[in-house]
């Protein structure tokens, strides 16, 4: 009898485990939301020197992705309704590997704006259906707890996606700096004007 209640709580402590990590997982659409959204408005002054862009093509590189999170958030229903939540989160996956390869390495504004709405598509779908999925695979006193998590999530790594941005923008990290040994060293961001 010992070891049935032993076998049980120790199932039950490895499910809350399963647990935690799927949640972290499925949240991670919660970051590629905020990241993959918004981290262009820090890199469009890039973009816009290295392609010459007009205003009009300058507003879809911003605004392309997220064309997709619309695309993406109207078929979500679907696709999870035939191939099942999880296989729809790994295509969302997919498409996030995708984008960001291809984002990384445009010849192209057009093959640029191409990736980014393959990501927003990636985004739409993983925003609709990883809260989904949580709130599924999570026991019922729990589920909101989970859900709560997703929302905190996307918060967060949305604050992380500024300071990487301010990062890109502006050098306010030197990555490493082999002469103080202390790695990551602030540097005042330089403001043009």
């Amino acid at each position: 009898m010992k070891e049935l209640n032993n076998q049980i709580v120790s199932h039950k402590q490895g499910r809350k485990v399963y647990l935690v990590i799927v949640t972290l997982f499925a949240t991670v659409g919660g970051f590629i939301f905020g990241y993959d959204t918004l981290i262009v408005s820090g890199a469009i002054v890039f973009l816009k020197q290295h392609f010459s862009l007009n205003p009009a093509q300058e507003g879809f590189a911003v605004g392309g992705a997220l064309l997709g999170c619309l695309v993406g958030s109207i078929v979500a229903g679907a696709l999870s309704d035939r191939l099942g939540r999880k296989k729809t989160m790994m295509l969302a996956a997919i498409l996030f590997a995708v984008s960001a390869i291809g984002s990384a390495l445009p010849r192209t504004i057009f093959e640029f704006n191409v990736y980014r709405l393959c990501g927003g598509v990636g985004v739409g779908v993983a925003m609709l259906i990883s809260p989904t999925y949580i709130s599924e695979i999570a026991p019922a006193r729990i589920r909101d707890c989970r859900r709560c998590i997703d929302g905190i999530c996307c918060s967060l790594f949305s604050l992380i996606r500024r300071e990487l941005e301010m990062d890109v923008c502006f050098g306010v990290f030197t990555h490493f700096d082999s002469g103080s040994g202390t790695g990551l060293r602030a540097r005042k961001p330089e403001m043009a004007g």
